[in-house]
């Protein structure tokens, strides 16, 4: 709730100065780091298109955009190393302790 809360919030005060969505990309940017904020990916497709009448595809674009996976990623489709270690170093684990 408090994710969707935000987007709208955003996406309301983008348009007060705003008449299109060609600029949002260049003036919002969510910072995903953690599981639980990545459901901003899926709201904001949500927020897009069923709260702005926006089509699928004009949509998906400007969430990759304005979604980022930490601070110094410079693409959203990039994986920050820390999520992946530790992904592994937890499966790792479990193996680890199943075999006791």
């Amino acid at each position: 709730m408090t994710v969707s809360a935000l987007l709208q919030d955003v996406v309301r005060r983008y348009k007060e100065t705003h008449d299109t969505f060609d600029a949002f990309p260049d003036k919002v940017a969510f910072q995903l780091n953690d599981t639980h904020p990545t459901i901003a990916v899926p709201e904001l497709m949500r927020v897009l298109m069923d709260d702005n009448k926006m089509g699928w595809t004009k949509a998906w674009e400007i969430t990759n955009k304005v979604n980022r996976l930490g601070a110094a990623c410079p693409s959203s489709k990039a994986f920050l190393p820390h999520l992946i270690s530790g992904c592994l170093a937890f499966s790792r684990t479990i193996g680890l302790m199943s075999h006791q």
